[in-house]
């Protein structure tokens, strides 16, 4: 029976806990989604937007400020990061499949809720793709169910699939607030160093040149490290936490 979405509804309420895209003057597009097990929900209403909000902060707006290269730069790697993941989530879901032929399995459990049926807004290519990466994790989610169902899979080797499908897609929003963040850091710096000449222009003491923030450890590049071993155990936005992903991006600071 249908539960008239109900179950969307308490999902969308606890996990999408604010419009990340309100103020975004981004145009978007809107692609029909539907998506059917509870977990893909979570994460979609969870992450999303909250990872389009930083990739538009780093291909919009810091562009402005920051050279066109560092930006190229940020946004191949942000790339490279969903191509891999997508990757690894499509060799999970050719893995299960396999599985399931292998036992002459055909029909796949089925979820009595109703689906997520939703025209989403999207603002880049970059979060299209991300997209794509939450809708095949969805794509798994029945068919590692049958499995465990139909005794095939403990439920402890489902658990760990389910966890690393899981992985897949938070490490990408993780790792992508991460980079936004650096971009920041590193606007802020551009402008602390353009007011300094002008405060001490407006004085006749002479005043000695404060010590400059290291705002990575190697000084003049921007090193981005990230600990595959730690994941945040809060469940708010992506303002706090760290990345579980484990990469590393360095972007030459301009001369």
């Amino acid at each position: 029976m249908s539960d008239n979405g109900k179950l969307n509804d308490r999902i969308i309420a606890r996990e999408g806990k604010q419009d990340y895209l309100a103020r975004v003057e981004a145009p978007r597009k809107r692609v029909p989604v539907l998506l059917a097990s509870p977990e893909a929900k979570r994460l979609f209403a969870r992450f999303f937007d909250s990872m389009q909000l930083h990739t538009n902060f780093i291909s919009n707006i810091a562009r402005s400020r920051l050279s066109s290269d560092d930006i190229e730069q940020v946004e191949a790697l942000i790339a490279h990061n969903i191509s891999q993941s997508l990757i690894d989530m499509d060799k999970a879901l050719a893995d299960a499949e396999a599985l399931c032929k292998a036992n002459h399995i055909s029909e796949f459990a089925e979820y009595a809720q109703d689906p997520l049926d939703e025209h989403v807004g999207v603002i880049s290519s970059l979060s299209r793709q991300y997209l794509d990466l939450i809708v095949r994790f969805d794509q798994v989610m029945p068919m590692l169910a049958t499995l465990e169902i139909d005794g095939l899979v403990r439920k402890r080797e489902l658990d760990a699939r389910i966890a690393q499908c899981k992985k897949l897609v938070k490490r990408i929003a993780y790792s992508t607030r991460e980079l936004a963040n650096g971009v920041r850091r590193r606007m802020n710096q551009m402008a602390e160093d353009v007011a300094l000449p002008k405060e001490a222009a407006g004085t006749n003491i002479e005043m000695p040149r404060p010590i400059k923030k290291q705002l990575f450890p190697n000084g003049d590049s921007m090193t981005l490290k990230v600990n595959d071993q730690f994941e945040p155990k809060d469940k708010d936005d992506l303002s706090k936490g760290s990345t579980p992903d484990s990469m590393s991006v360095v972007l030459t600071s301009p001369n």
